[in-house]
């Protein structure tokens, strides 16, 4: 009887824990849900907050002995609390459980000077990233403290490293090229950078590679700018760069946060920019996100050079045409530097009075002269940079730069004689300020103010005579009479003032946004004379503000996306513009990678083309008034296809520009009208650049359809543009042999069509070739070559760059040529 009553005990114990068993089968369900099944179906008393539990989604497949232990699994890693009271189960809210995360914050800089490097490209724990235009980055970890990281930048060795987690660490990179006893030249080292962050249409350049270009003279930064795909080098458009088919104006060039506006620049000889005031360049084709604004065009980013913090330097360069220098000054104990840089052309260019002008009879019996300039230049660049504190960075900048040119010609004839002269003032100044910070969460935020103004003065001079007076014993008169028949006079000025707030956020390992804010003010002003008399006088301002946001999201290792959204409002016109843009990266292989890009862009200021009877085009600045003179709107479609491999790069752009809103200002019989059109451009571009032992070369190539429509052409038909050119062709090469370096360029261009007669194409070429060597001397380092420009002597001519006007002869079209046969020899110094 005893062991048959424990034997009933045990028996029930067994059923009622049997009758016990919790079994929950749940799917991505709230946690409230959950507990009140549990309450409901096993007859429980619960207490706790729905609005607290019902933000905890819980998955589970899973049986437990009893209500409690089902109960404490389910508050697992959680900020909740349970607790039983009698037959009441308690649960309620604990102190929230803190996620470690770690920071690391970075300044990528120049271990020799301490210079920042901006946009360095980094692979943080695998993951892309490229650093702020301030060399600065941060990144975010919630599992490990300790980051994989390896930074590549073009002329640096590339620096793998582990650090831990902290903010503003200084990561130094060791220069590739450096000066020693001689310079020396990494042959492994490569000029281009393309594809970079993912981003499509984009070449970071190696600007030391500028030293051993022919043209060095001056360093001609756009010496190197013309030979890569896209950038227009046929017909030598030194006055701005036309990219991918776009018009003159439509791509912006900066110089450390300053719009320039294109001054003249006299057949790259002399470059708008000094190149030894440069530090990084990075050129965007098209596709480019919200980073920059009021361009249809392209952009090409000049970062200058901050100096040397840890020791006094300077570089003197001499030539047959200009004096130009820089020097560095280390203030403040190393931790700030002024920089000072100067050209002047000590001579004019071209004397016209020691050279032949060429003269010839073409088909449409017009008689073809070639001038040559009076040409003087002079520049002046200055910046101090330096830190505040381990957090805080700043820079200030000014920039000043002046060209005169004077055309003038005689020409003497059987009744009359004829006065033609043409001259051009260009005037460009400019400032920036510039503060950034890094702050401990990891944001970054930068405040730049700027301020560009360019002012462009031009004069035409002709003048008719006739033998007149007294007669010499021939009975020819003695005294030539002169009547002036055309004087006009135009100055043309475009200011721009900016502000910019930007900051840059990481909300997780692989995810990053960024915001800018700006407000800007737009001016330009134009007054034309003639014979004294008030022609036209313009001038408009435009006040804008605008709001941009960019998504950068690593959905993958290999999928990268970019979402970016701009907005602008014309205050002083109540009109709003939205401004989408979108790219992706497909990583296919550890070489090869695939970046598509989508974007609308809009421009408020354009270079407008002044055609007169002649068909003489000038250019000058206006503001859109939303009427006339349209908003220029551009929607870019490009795919990138990037291959790297060792010292292998081979880049290939596929690219379609839309661009409406473009405007052209006839002016015929003394009769103006403005004339609207569109335009699109399509094609495709290739580079290969490569190193082969002492051997660094690279051949680029572009083919490119530019066609237009204008309200002025009788059909709807699309015709060429005037800078449509099918097919250009390019070719890059230098080679070093001990301490002597020796390179060549090559340009083939397929040729425009001519304004009167679109059927008439005049191909370009250009040979150029250089030899230069090092000669150490104690502490100093000199280098010395000889350079010469179109060694083939070529008779190209500017596209655009002609003055037609009419003799006694019949038409006269006058030609300021395209660079001729120059030899340049040149000597740099630097200490």
């Amino acid at each position: 009887m005893k062991h048959l009553l424990l034997l009933v005990i045990l028996s029930l114990y067994v059923y009622t824990n049997y009758a016990q068993t919790i079994h929950l089968d749940y799917e991505d369900e709230s946690l409230d849900k959950i507990l009140l099944d549990i309450r409901d179906e096993y007859g429980i008393d619960l207490s706790f907050g729905n609005n607290q539990l019902s933000k905890y989604k819980i998955t589970i497949h899973k049986n437990f002995s009893n209500v409690y232990e089902a109960l404490e699994f389910l508050l697992l890693e959680k900020p909740l609390e349970l607790q039983k009271f009698g037959d009441v189960y308690i649960i309620k809210q604990t102190k929230e459980v803190e996620i470690k995360q770690y920071i690391l914050s970075a300044s990528v800089i120049d271990k020799n000077t301490g210079e920042r490097l901006p946009f360095a490209h980094l692979l943080v724990n695998n993951n892309p990233l490229i650093a702020n235009q301030n060399g600065d980055f941060s990144v975010k970890s919630k599992t490990d403290s300790l980051f994989q990281v390896k930074i590549s930048y073009l002329g640096f060795y590339v620096c793998d490293t582990n650090l831990v987690a902290s903010v503003n660490h200084k990561l130094a990179l060791r220069p590739i090229i450096y000066k020693i006893d001689e310079i020396k030249v990494s042959s492994s080292q490569s000029v281009h950078k393309t594809g970079d962050g993912g981003q499509p249409g984009s070449i970071r350049l190696n600007t030391f590679v500028t030293n051993y270009l022919p043209g060095n003279g001056d360093q001609s930064v756009f010496n190197l700018l013309r030979l890569q795909p896209g950038i227009l080098a046929a017909g030598e458009q030194s006055a701005d760069l036309l990219i991918w088919g776009s018009y003159e104006g439509q791509s912006k060039l900066i110089f450390d946060g300053i719009t320039l506006f294109n001054m003249k620049n006299y057949n790259d000889n002399i470059s708008t920019i000094n190149p030894l005031a440069v530090k990084d360049l990075n050129v965007l084709k098209g596709g480019y996100n919200i980073e920059y604004n009021d361009r249809v065009g392209g952009v090409v980013d000049v970062t200058g050079r901050e100096g040397n913090r840890q020791k006094f330097n300077a570089i003197l360069n001499i030539n047959n045409q200009t004096l130009s220098g820089v020097t560095s000054v280390p203030l403040f104990k190393h931790k700030a530097s002024l920089l000072m840089a100067v050209r002047q052309t000590y001579y004019e260019l071209y004397d016209p009075s020691s050279i032949t002008l060429g003269v010839g009879r073409n088909e449409n019996s017009t008689t073809d002269r070639v001038l040559y300039p009076d040409y003087n230049f002079r520049d002046f660049n200055t910046k101090l940079s330096g830190d505040l504190g381990t957090s805080t960075s700043y820079q200030l900048n000014f920039l000043h730069g002046k060209d005169d040119f004077i055309y003038s010609l005689t020409l003497d004839g059987v009744q009359s004689n004829f006065i033609y002269e043409d001259s051009e003032q260009n005037i460009q100044n400019g400032w920036s300020a510039q503060l950034n910070h890094n702050f401990s969460n990891g944001i970054t935020s930068r405040i730049r103010i700027s301020s560009s103004m360019l002012t462009r003065m031009v004069e035409n001079h002709q003048q008719v005579g006739g033998n007149g007076g007294p007669s010499d014993p021939k009975g020819q008169s003695t005294t030539k009479i002169y009547q002036t028949l055309i004087y006009d006079q135009i100055e043309n000025q475009i200011e721009e003032q900016d502000i910019e707030f930007e900051t840059q956020m990481q909300l997780g390992e692989q995810h990053h946004i960024k915001y800018i804010m700006g407000l800007s003010n737009q001016l330009t002003h134009y007054v034309e004379d003639s014979l004294d008399i008030n022609v036209h006088h313009f001038s408009s301002n435009i006040h804008s503000i605008n709001l941009r946001l960019k998504d950068n999201w690593a959905i993958t290792e290999k999928l990268n996306v970019n979402v970016g959204l701009l907005y602008e409002r014309i205050l002083n016109y109540n009109k709003d513009f939205w401004q989408p843009r979108i790219s992706l990266s497909y990583k296919i292989h550890q070489n090869f990678d695939v970046n598509i890009a989508y974007g609308v862009y809009n421009q408020f200021v354009t270079q407008l083309p002044h055609i007169d009877d002649f068909d003489n085009i000038r250019y000058f600045w206006m503001n859109s008034d939303f009427e006339g003179i349209t908003v220029q709107k551009g929607i870019h479609k490009v795919v990138s296809l990037n291959y790297h491999k060792e010292r292998l790069k081979i880049n290939v752009n596929l690219f379609q520009k839309n661009t409406s809103g473009l405007t052209r200002y006839n002016d015929y019989d003394y009769h103006s009208t403005v004339y609207n059109g569109e335009g699109i451009s399509k094609g495709v571009d290739f580079l290969c650049s490569t190193t082969l032992q002492n051997f660094n070369f690279w051949v680029a190539y572009t083919y490119s359809k530019t066609l237009e429509h204008f309200d002025y052409l009788n059909s709807d038909e699309y015709v060429r543009a005037l800078h449509d050119q099918r097919h250009e062709l390019k070719g890059a090469l230098i080679y070093q042999l001990k301490k002597w370096h020796f390179s060549a360029n090559y340009v083939y261009g397929s040729g425009f069509p001519e304004l009167i007669d679109p059927e008439i194409l005049n191909d370009y070429q250009r040979l150029d070739m250089a030899i230069n060597r090092s000669v150490p001397y104690k502490k100093l380092s000199m280098n010395m070559g000889f350079s010469i420009m179109n060694v083939l002597n070529h008779q190209n001519i500017k596209y655009d760059n002609f003055y037609r006007l009419e003799d006694e002869e019949g038409e006269v079209t006058l030609h300021a040529q395209a660079i001729p046969f120059t030899p340049t020899l040149y000597f740099n110094l630097s200490f």
